[in-house]
């Protein structure tokens, strides 16, 4: 509505640096279909330090042998500055499933329990940003909590996408219901939901 505006991905932003263009992005700004290492953030980002944000992302296309990567990127990072999967991983939290299974909290890689998401199935992320934990829900069941993993002092987008040209996912930041319920006290991302500035 006019006084309540959601979250949705942001096409102007690509910060991977690594293949520059993407498929598509149809369905208001919801509907990403990957063209491979495109990593792209939304539209409003979490305040530092103040909240808790869940969002949701379902599985539209999953290519044979493909990963995604799920997280949150850093706000105050200009675009500039992301010319590699590198760079993007050193200003974010990122979980990899399908893939690797490693986690990435700022640069920094480790093997977290390996999970995977198919066609159908509903990734949730739950960020809680007074305390930089965030956790991980596949269909409703948590995954991985990853604690004290983003930096409180800055604000950060939520960010993902898949790594095979044409995997295909829908985010839901609560313009719609949620597939599952969240965790109790947390919020969709718009703007009636932001602290006051």
């Amino acid at each position: 509505t006019p006084t309540n505006n959601f979250a949705t991905i942001n096409p102007l932003t690509n910060i991977s640096g690594l293949s520059g263009t993407i498929s598509s992005i149809t369905e208001g700004n919801l509907k990403l279909t990957s063209n491979g290492n495109t990593t792209l953030p939304t539209t409003i980002a979490t305040p530092a330090g103040v909240g808790k944000w869940y969002w949701e992302a379902t599985i539209n296309t999953q290519q044979a042998s493909s990963n995604w990567v799920w997280g949150i990127q850093r706000a105050d990072v200009g675009r500039a500055s992301y010319v590699s999967w590198t760079d993007t991983k050193n200003n974010g939290v990122f979980v990899n499933t399908n893939g690797s299974n490693n986690t990435y909290i700022y640069g920094s890689a480790s093997t977290t329990t390996g999970w995977t998401v198919a066609a159908n199935d509903v990734v949730g992320v739950a960020f809680d940003a007074s305390t930089g934990n965030i956790s991980y829900y596949k269909n409703g069941t948590l995954q991985v909590t990853l604690s004290a993993a983003a930096n409180t002092s800055y604000p950060h987008y939520p960010a993902g996408s898949g790594y095979a040209t044409s995997d295909v996912a829908t985010w839901n930041f609560g313009q719609t219901a949620f597939s599952y319920t969240p965790p109790s006290g947390y919020k969709s991302l718009s703007t009636a939901n932001l602290p006051a500035p």
